[in-house]
C-alpha cells in the first residue's frame, strides 16, 4: 500500500481503500493538472482517493469526538474549516474509528489524509 499522512504530516496507519483503490488518476494539463491525492469515504466506509476541488461534506474532530459538517466544500477548505473552529480534520487510525466515522456521513464525506506528507495543492506544487 502507497503511504498516506494526516494533515500533522504523521503517517496514516489505517486504510479500508475500496476495491483497486487508490488508483492515482489524474486530470487537467499544465498547471491545471490535479492529482488524486486526498481522501473521500463512502457511507460503507470504504477509501477512495479524489481531487481536492470535489466538493464533499467533512468531519472534523475533538477529544475523540466526530463532528459532521454537511457544507460541500473542497478538501483544502475542510481543513481550514476544521481548524477555524479549533477542530481537527478527522482522523482514522482503526476499523473501528472508520466504522464511527462512515456512519456519520450520509454520502461521500472527506477526512484529513492525504497522499503526501508536506501539503501542497492540487496539482501537487508545494503550499
Amino acid at each position: 500500500m502507497d503511504h498516506w499522512f494526516y494533515t500533522n504530516g504523521e503517517k496514516s496507519r489505517y486504510g479500508n481503500w475500496h476495491k483497486e483503490m487508490p488508483d492515482q488518476q489524474a486530470k487537467g494539463k499544465g498547471k491545471k493538472r490535479e492529482y488524486q491525492n486526498w481522501v473521500q469515504v463512502n457511507k460503507k466506509g470504504y477509501w477512495d482517493d479524489t481531487y481536492s476541488s470535489k466538493p464533499l461534506p467533512f468531519i472534523c474532530q475533538y477529544c475523540g469526538k466526530y463532528i459532521v459538517l454537511s457544507k460541500h466544500v473542497s478538501w483544502f477548505k475542510a481543513k481550514g474549516h476544521c481548524e477555524s473552529l479549533g477542530l481537527e480534520f478527522a482522523k482514522v487510525n482503526s476499523a473501528d474509528e472508520n466504522k464511527r466515522t462512515a456512519l456519520r456521513g450520509s454520502t461521500d464525506t472527506w477526512r484529513g489524509t492525504r497522499r503526501s506528507p508536506v501539503l501542497t495543492t492540487p496539482t501537487g506544487l508545494d503550499r
